[in-house]
């Protein structure tokens, strides 16, 4: 009897197992939750405030996804708002997501496992992995590791060139991208902390090159398969996988006022730096896999070494000593230390976060432009906020002064932005790590990403002098020309106006004229160099275009110098000549601003 009853039980038990098994979403297994949380949250409470923080929230949400992890399998996962808010489409476990600059972990997992092959030597100069005729703008005895590539500390000035695009034509072969929008080099390697698409985008390419296949072909093989990826697409059109490309158009794109953005699909032409678009499932399978508490490293790499080595801080912030990036996974500091990555594309953002030492882990994926309150605030429920006393950091003082970011443009056309994205420190920032220290003479900002300089006030000062001259000599040249027009349309000689007397005002007139047509053209081409900045459009013959400008201004200005052998012993009426002058200033003006900027050098976009 009591047998009986016993195998009526197991039969019982193992039929609620199927049904249990049957009911619960396949994706997901559930771990025994660890009693607390590296934030010291209990982990049974983490549910109630993840809704919590999402309801305080909710009129900054468009759609969202989070999971946490840890060593034994998923703690929780949740979907919030809307892919759609129009159509009120839901976010749910086939919505996908843009990984934006997270895709760049996939570039470094790729680089580690063929490091722990034996096929990449991180110190080795990268030079030796490359084709000929790369790093043409780089200076030729500095040497550039992979490791420098990671920390990206290789010294690139920033690049738009090939970042997104809406032209299918910018579809091609990641090494002729690469040729085709090389940056100079404007630090020495190692110096400057200035984050670079265009550094990760050069180790895929070192990738394809050691492994003998496209980088699209490498990620897939050695990444995607082994952890079941199977809803994720890292290619251009996202073609890579059909299911991906086909559920892409159902995810759209807000900002953080939850307006739908301008534009929200891009190739980036980069692709890995960015371009990786799937599932949170998927993005949740890769985060799992560099848990080095886990189980699952072991689809990635052969031995649990080469997943503690990626946790080896590679570059540190100099003044504290502490972690700023382990092999391409950049220092998060919260309550604990937490390495990973964030991203942005146009119109979405992503975040990735691991704790080696706990190995608790969170992903977070939203439909929203440069997101913070999810990706980076919401995570402290989970590892802490940072505090100065768990890292023995002193008081820091606020630093009183402008800076510019490192990440710029030192030479070429874009170089007249660099002194107007300037920065100050508030007293929110305490709420984060960076330190003050010296850098190429200057005071110096250390952020995670990048370092931020103490603006230079006398260049500061030429920049701005240089540009209101432009804008002002633009603004005086259209309603000067346009007036002109007037007069001329009514056949109407203005006061004043002596050229049917005078052949020298007659000839000033004319030259001015050219002359302010010329300022103006000057006006439209920096609006529209700012314009091809902010949208990342790079036409080559519009730079060129620029380029010409140096000449005729030039010629310009010589005109003036030949027209006095003409009509000697005349003088000009004082009216004229002041208006001559203004005119003088804004071409000289326009000239320096094409000299100092250097928007004759197409060459260096």
């Amino acid at each position: 009897m009591i047998k009986k009853d016993i195998t009526k039980l197991r039969l019982l038990f193992v039929l609620l197992i199927v049904l249990v098994q049957f009911a619960a979403p396949v994706a997901v297994t559930y771990a025994q939750s660890p009693e607390l949380l590296p934030s010291g949250l209990a982990a049974s409470e983490l549910p109630g405030k993840i809704d919590a923080f999402v309801d305080e929230n909710r009129a900054s949400l468009a759609g969202m996804a989070t999971a946490v992890f840890d060593a034994e399998g998923v703690i929780l996962e949740r979907q919030y708002g809307f892919a759609d808010l129009a159509s009120k489409s839901k976010v749910d476990q086939e919505t996908v997501f843009e990984w934006g600059s997270v895709t760049k972990l996939l570039t470094w997992v790729s680089v580690i496992q063929l490091w722990e092959q034996g096929k990449l030597d991180l110190e080795a100069d990268i030079r030796q992995y490359l084709p000929d005729g790369f790093l043409s703008k780089a200076a030729g005895s500095n040497k550039i590791r992979i490791l420098d590539l990671m920390n990206h500390q290789a010294g690139f000035q920033e690049v738009v060139r090939n970042l997104f695009s809406t032209d299918p034509s910018s579809i091609r072969e990641l090494e002729v991208t690469l040729r085709e929008s090389e940056p100079i080099q404007i630090y020495k390697v190692g110096e400057v902390t200035s984050y670079s698409n265009w550094g990760a985008a050069l180790a895929a390419l070192i990738v394809e090159r050691v492994a003998g296949m496209s980088f699209v072909e490498y990620v897939h093989a050695n990444i995607f398969e082994p952890l079941g990826m199977e809803q994720t697409a890292i290619w251009m059109d996202l073609s890579d996988n059909p299911w991906v490309q086909a559920k892409r158009p159902g995810t759209r794109c807000y900002t953080a006022k939850l307006d739908q953005a301008a534009g929200c699909f891009f190739y980036i032409p980069m692709y890995p730096a960015g371009m990786a678009t799937g599932t949170l499932g998927d993005f949740l399978l890769f985060a799992q896999a560099l848990n080095p508490k886990g189980q699952s490293w072991q689809r990635l790499f052969a031995q649990q070494a080469t997943v503690d080595f990626i946790y080896q801080p590679t570059s540190f912030f100099p003044d504290y000593g502490l972690p700023r990036n382990a092999h391409g996974f950049w220092a998060n500091y919260y309550g604990v230390l937490t390495f990973g990555h964030g991203g942005n594309t146009a119109g979405q953002s992503a975040n990735l976060l691991v704790d080696p030492k706990s190995g608790v882990g969170m992903v977070v994926m939203t439909n929203q432009a440069s997101e913070q309150l999810f990706t980076s605030k919401m995570p402290e429920l989970v590892f802490g906020k940072f505090s100065e006393a768990a890292y023995n950091i002193s008081e820091r003082e606020i630093p009183n002064t402008l800076f510019r970011t490192s990440r710029t443009f030192e030479v070429g056309p874009f170089s007249l932005i660099k002194n107007l994205n300037l920065m100050t420190m508030e007293a929110s920032d305490q709420d984060s790590f960076w330190e003050v220290g010296q850098a190429q003479g200057r005071s110096v900002l250390r952020l995670t990403y990048f370092d931020l300089f103490s603006l230079d006030t006398v260049d500061a000062l030429i920049t701005y002098i240089l540009l209101l001259s432009v804008i002002f000599g633009g603004l005086y040249a259209l309603v000067a020309l346009i007036v002109a027009l007037i007069r001329k349309l009514r056949r109407t000689k203005p006061t004043g106006d002596l050229s049917a007397a005078s052949p020298v005002d007659g000839g000033l007139k004319k030259w001015r004229n050219g002359s302010l047509l010329l300022v103006l053209l000057l006006l439209i081409a920096v609006i529209a160099l700012a314009y091809c900045a902010l949208s990342f459009v790079g036409v080559l013959y519009f730079y060129i275009l620029i380029a010409v400008f140096w000449i005729l201004f030039v010629l310009i200005l010589w005109q003036l110098l030949k027209l006095p052998p003409k009509i000697k012993g005349l003088k000009p009426a004082r009216k004229e000549l002041r208006s001559t002058l203004l005119v003088v200033y804004l071409l000289i003006a326009g000239l320096c601003s094409i000299v100092y900027f250097q928007l004759y050098q197409f060459w260096n976009l």
